[in-house]
């Protein structure tokens, strides 16, 4: 009987989902092109994106990232678009005193603004913003590792978004 219930909850979640018009962001799905149907892929688009150099280590790491999410294969020649994003320097708080005010954890706040062109006109551009800490520690070079790991984790979130973002919009226009 557990198992009937199971089945049928799965069951009407798949219909409701169906029924909404839900459809996954990166699957393939067919598109009418005036009197035919031309099956369209957002991330056959993705990989026409050229993404630019950015500037400081997190750049180097968002690059990278934005490279595995939208075109681990490689570009797709030629590209059509080009992206460029630019890291704000990130603002730092202090948290956690000790009585001698000096701080246990800090966290730190990037923002990264991004525009994405196709023929030197901006089709898309936006901005991004995530937080992250790390534990000021009493060796030093923990606390070198503990930075770079927060630094490592903002530059995926950014990562993710900008490529998400990028994503629905050729999911919305193919």
């Amino acid at each position: 009987m557990l198992l009937n219930r199971k089945t049928l909850s799965y069951m009407a979640l798949a219909t409701i989902l169906t029924a909404c018009g839900f459809s996954p962001l990166y699957g393939e799905r067919t598109v009418q092109k005036g009197f035919y149907q031309e099956k369209a892929n957002a991330t056959d688009k993705l990989s026409k994106v050229y993404i630019a150099p950015i500037e400081d280590r997190i750049g180097q790491l968002m690059k990278n990232n934005l490279l595995n999410i939208m075109a681990p294969r490689g570009y797709s020649k030629p590209t059509e678009f080009r992206l460029e994003v630019t890291i704000i320097p990130p603002s730092k708080y202090e948290l956690a005193l000790r009585k001698d005010d000096t701080a246990t954890r800090e966290t730190l706040n990037y923002v990264a603004t991004y525009k994405m062109l196709r023929d030197n006109e901006v089709v898309i551009t936006g901005q991004t913003e995530t937080k992250v800490s790390y534990n000021i520690l009493a060796e030093p070079y923990a606390t070198d590792v503990s930075i770079n790991y927060a630094e490592k984790r903002a530059a995926e979130i950014l990562s993710r978004d900008i490529a998400t973002r990028i994503g629905t919009y050729f999911y919305q226009k193919p």
